[in-house]
C-alpha cells in the first residue's frame, strides 16, 4: 500500500500538481510543507502546511515526499532536494495518467511527468526533473538531475543531458548531442551542436548569448 504524500512547496506548481493529483487514484496527498520562513499561511488547497523543521525519523517513515519547486532559481531546486534527502525523506515520481513512459525507461526519484509527455525506450533519467506537457524525449537519451523541460520540448535520441539545465517552450535538440550542466535554451531555440557549461543559447540554430556561471539559471 502506498504511503500518504507530502508536497514540499506552496507555489503555483505545487497547487497545480495537487489539483492534478485528484485524478490519480494511487496518490494521497495529505499536507504541504515549506521552509519555516515561508509558512505564514497554515493552509493550502484545504490541507495543512507543515514547517520543514518538523521533519524527523518518524515522519520520514510514515510519509513519502514530492519536491514541487519550479524553475525560478534552478540551483534552489537542487538545494531543497538534497536537504530533504539528507534528512532521510523518501521521494515518489509523479506520473500523470496521460504520460507515456515505456517499460525500458530507467529513472530515479522525484521526477514529474505532466500530461501527454512521452519518454521513449531505453531512456535513463536521474532525480528531480520536471517534464511539462507534450514533451518528447527520444530513445537512448541519458538525462541527469534537476532539469526542467518546458511544454512541447523535443529531444532527439542518444543525447546526453547534464544537470540543472532549462529548456524553454517548444525548443529542441537534434540527436547525439552532449548538453552540458546548466545549459539554458530559450523558448523556440534549436540546438544543433554540443553546448558549453553554464551558457545561455537562443535562436534556430541556437547561438551562445551569455554565461550564468556565478548565479546559475534564474528565470
Amino acid at each position: 500500500m502506498n504511503k500518504p504524500v507530502i508536497f514540499f512547496g506552496i507555489s503555483d506548481l505545487a497547487k497545480m500538481l495537487f489539483t492534478l493529483s485528484q485524478n490519480m487514484k494511487d496518490l494521497n496527498v495529505v499536507a504541504f510543507m515549506a521552509d519555516d520562513e515561508y509558512c505564514s499561511d497554515t493552509e493550502c488547497c484545504g490541507l495543512p502546511v507543515w514547517k520543514s523543521s518538523t521533519i524527523n525519523s518518524e515522519m520520514t517513515e510514515q510519509y513519502d515526499f514530492l519536491v514541487c519547486v519550479g524553475y525560478k532559481n534552478m540551483r534552489s531546486r537542487k538545494i531543497i532536494y538534497d536537504k530533504l534527502q539528507e534528512k532521510g525523506c523518501n521521494f515518489i515520481n509523479f506520473i500523470y495518467p496521460t504520460a507515456t513512459i515505456l517499460p525500458e525507461v530507467q529513472m530515479g526519484t522525484n521526477n514529474i511527468f505532466l500530461s501527454n509527455v512521452t519518454i521513449e525506450n531505453n531512456v535513463q533519467i536521474g532525480n528531480n526533473n520536471i517534464f511539462w506537457s507534450q514533451t518528447l524525449i527520444c530513445h537512448h537519451t541519458v538525462i541527469g538531475n534537476h532539469n526542467f523541460f518546458a511544454p512541447r520540448i523535443t529531444c532527439a535520441g542518444n543525447c546526453k543531458i547534464g544537470d540543472l539545465c532549462f529548456f524553454g517552450v517548444a525548443s529542441f535538440a537534434i540527436n547525439s548531442l552532449k548538453i552540458s550542466d546548466e545549459t539554458y535554451l530559450i523558448a523556440g531555440g534549436g540546438l544543433f551542436k554540443d553546448t558549453k557549461k553554464s551558457t545561455r543559447y537562443g535562436g534556430n540554430p541556437s547561438k551562445e548569448i551569455d554565461s550564468h556561471e556565478d548565479k546559475g539559471i534564474c528565470i
